[in-house]
């Protein structure tokens, strides 16, 4: 599913912008790692939390309601039914309030060596 979800968003014309310079593969397995991470058997997440791997990204509520079509359409052409996808977008949801930005003046440029990024909705 996280393939298939990323493969959406790195083929979306805007959402997609965000990942030129980044591997899909190893962005779908730092995903998995985030998801997997404290359950039995599995490593404790060791990367960047949301707030600070998004804090050079100028994310506005428009393209997460954007991400959230694409994450929707992943999980149902994957034959999830619709409990467990209300259960995915839910949990998503948990936080879009650390990655979204209300202003520019919110983005943290630098950190981490990161460039700031805006993109512009190509619509």
């Amino acid at each position: 599913m996280i393939e298939r979800f990323y493969g959406k968003v790195y083929a979306d014309p805007w959402i997609g912008q965000f990942f030129r310079d980044v591997d899909q593969s190893r962005q779908e397995q730092r995903l998995e790692d985030f998801l997997c991470s404290g359950a039995p058997g599995e490593a404790v997440f060791d990367g960047p939390l949301p707030s600070q791997a998004h804090a050079h990204m100028f994310i506005t509520q428009a393209m997460i309601k954007r991400r959230t079509e694409l994450l929707r359409s992943a999980i149902i052409e994957h034959g999830h039914p619709e409990e467990v996808v209300h259960l995915w977008l839910r949990a998503d949801a948990l936080w879009h309030g650390a990655v979204r930005k209300r202003s520019i003046a919110e983005c943290r440029p630098g950190h981490a060596g990161k460039a700031l990024k805006v993109i512009d909705d190509p619509s």
